[in-house]
This record gives structure tokens, sequence and C-alpha cells, in this order.
């Protein structure tokens, strides 16, 4: 299982390594498939350093489910009720989100 963060780069690179270690029907396939996944890993790492990838596809992307304090603001004025809807996670507005470039 993969993080929800994790870039779209990562995601495909790791699929194609993945296909490849599939093909095996034992243990010692799976050895013999090491090579041809590491050629991809190679193949991906020289695209990052050539400047060949989008830079959307290497973004990571992280959500906070909640405002820092949150909770002390819900104890101090008496639970949900009292904390603005604005002040709750929703992944549409941007400024609950963080990017990493």
């Amino acid at each position: 299982m993969r993080r929800s963060d994790t870039p779209l780069l990562i995601t495909r690179m790791q699929e194609e390594m993945l296909s490849y270690l599939a093909k095996a029907d034992d243990a010692l396939g799976f050895y013999r498939e090491i090579p041809n996944a590491l050629k991809v890993l190679r193949e991906y790492s020289r695209k990052v350093f050539a400047g060949e990838c989008r830079i959307e596809d290497m973004i990571f992307t992280a959500a906070y489910p909640q405002p820092p304090g949150l909770q002390a603001v819900k104890q101090q004025y008496g639970g949900d009720e009292a904390v603005p809807k604005s002040w709750y996670y929703d992944p549409a507005r941007a400024e609950h989100q963080v990017r990493y470039y």
C-alpha cells in the first residue's frame, strides 16, 4: 500500500519496478528480475537529474486534519459547537494543504 502523498513520478516508477518483479514464479525468478527493476530505478533517476521530469510529478502534498490548537479551543469554549466550521479541515481549501517542492 502506497501513501496518499506519494508523488506521481514515484508511483509510476514503483509500478514499473513491481511489474518486473511480479513476473517471477519463485524466489530464484524474483532475484533474476532485480537487475531489470534496478534499470527502471536508474532510468527514472537519470531523468530527474537531467531535468526531463515535470515538476508537478515530483511534488509531495500533505494535508493536516485540523489546525494546531483546535482541541484546546474546543475544551476552553465548550465543544464542537463553539468552534467555527472554517477551522476544520477542508481539502478544497488551499490553506489546508502543504506542498513540498
